[in-house]
């Protein structure tokens, strides 16, 4: 996870030479957004140790919707029709359905179960908080650039704190830390690509997508297996 969120902090540093720093009034976005963004990446890290990715993060990213449109309708008046509220309830739903499915095959601890559950609710949160404070800000490249540099920082302080030859792990040239830094680096420039190039009312959707895509890229071409399209 380490070389993951460090795998985010070339592009971040090149967003902000190139956009620059976003506006003062976001600051406290940026930061709770920063520490959102650890708890995120720490439970979901502890969640894996009870379950497979394909049991954990299905419930994670299925409920994350759920609590955002729920958020949206009821407190900030977001204008949602009843068919988007439908689509993304039934997308959602199926994500969970195969979520617990998966755990109930595999016989896993329920502990990554709730765990996965609260991974869900960090993500509603940060993607909340990102939103508006890209709004804030008018700068979301600049925002995204600046958060990661904070949250990298704090959670590399963490994992330092956890162990303490964490950093000589990451630079060793071991071949699965190599492709975290490669796939934390995908997720990144797939993350400004949203901020550039998708307008803002479609960005949430297509973030949110960005797993799936990472993981398909990467199971394809860097690690060079075969994916099944169910």
């Amino acid at each position: 996870m380490t070389a993951v969120v460090l795998g985010h902090l070339p592009l971040a540093i090149t967003g902000i030479f190139i956009f620059g720093l976003p506006n003062i009034n976001g600051l406290i976005f940026i930061l709770v957004s920063s520490f959102l963004h650890v708890f995120y990446q720490i439970f979901l890290l502890n969640a894996y140790r009870y379950g497979e990715l394909s049991e954990v993060y299905p419930v994670a990213r299925g409920l994350s919707p759920l609590i955002i449109i729920s958020i949206s309708l009821f407190f900030l008046n977001e204008d949602i029709s009843f068919y988007e509220v439908l689509g993304i309830f039934m997308i959602s739903l199926s994500l969970i359905i195969y979520g617990i499915k998966q755990i109930r095959n595999n016989k896993s601890n329920i502990t990554g179960f709730y765990l996965a559950i609260a991974t869900g609710c960090l993500i509603a949160s940060y993607s909340i908080v990102d939103g508006h404070g890209a709004r804030v800000t008018k700068n979301p490249v600049g925002f995204f650039s600046s958060m990661t540099l904070i949250n990298a920082f704090i959670f590399y302080c963490f994992a330092q704190w956890k162990e303490r030859q964490i950093i000589k792990k990451i630079f060793v040239g071991r071949k699965d830390i190599i492709l975290c830094w490669r796939c934390g680096f995908l997720c990144s420039l797939w993350y400004r690509s949203v901020g550039m190039f998708i307008p803002a009312n479609c960005r949430s959707f297509f973030r949110k997508r960005n797993f799936n895509s990472i993981c398909c890229f990467s199971r394809l071409v860097v690690l060079k297996r075969k994916v099944k399209f169910l």
